[in-house]
């Protein structure tokens, strides 16, 4: 092939088509970037957003001590155990927002110090309760409370529950009711 333009018309072309060919590069690196910021943006984002969801739910496995300081009240493996169950029991009416119940709609007078998940021989979710009640009345409207949660099954409170008049502990054992599907 014969080039018939004079040496500068050469260079001209020549810087003209480097000068282009930088413009499309910087192009293509821009949208590079915008899309590795978009991903970057929502990587982000998820990750505040499963760090958020773990502290609320280790937020409401805590409770307040006499002095107002926070003291965890179950052990890592129960904690686990805990999420897991959340997670798997699907027939579970949203047993998260039971433990968020608990966690707030617990009266002044009663102090949760142990909270237990079972999972039954029925594939049930069994909850284990214990504390401390300033007095018998107290504990009766907490009990009354959780069964009108509608959320237990079952709600057992035996009797030795009221022997004490004041400071007494207690346990209650909640089954968490299954879902009806149709």
């Amino acid at each position: 092939m014969i080039n018939l333009l004079p040496i500068l018309d050469q260079k001209t072309i020549k810087n003209i088509y480097h000068y282009r060919l930088l413009e499309w590069y910087s192009l293509l690196l821009a949208c590079l970037l915008v899309i590795l910021l978009v991903l970057a943006g929502s990587l982000y984002f998820i990750i505040t957003l499963r760090v958020d969801t773990e502290q609320s739910i280790l937020d409401s496995l805590q409770i307040k001590n006499s002095d107002g300081s926070t003291a965890a009240r179950l052990s890592v493996a129960d904690i686990n155990k805990a999420i897991t169950l959340m997670v798997q029991s699907t027939e579970s009416p949203r047993l998260a927002d039971l433990i968020n119940t608990l966690a707030v709609g617990t009266p002044v007078g009663i102090k949760i110090t142990n909270l237990k998940f079972t999972r039954t021989d029925k594939g049930e979710v069994a909850v284990d309760l214990k504390g401390v009640t300033a007095n018998r009345q107290i504990l009766l409207g907490f009990t009354s409370l959780l069964e009108g949660l509608g959320g237990f099954h079952e709600v057992n409170s035996p009797y030795s529950n009221l022997v004490k008049k004041t400071n007494a502990e207690f346990n209650i054992s909640l089954t968490v009711a299954k879902v009806k599907t149709k």
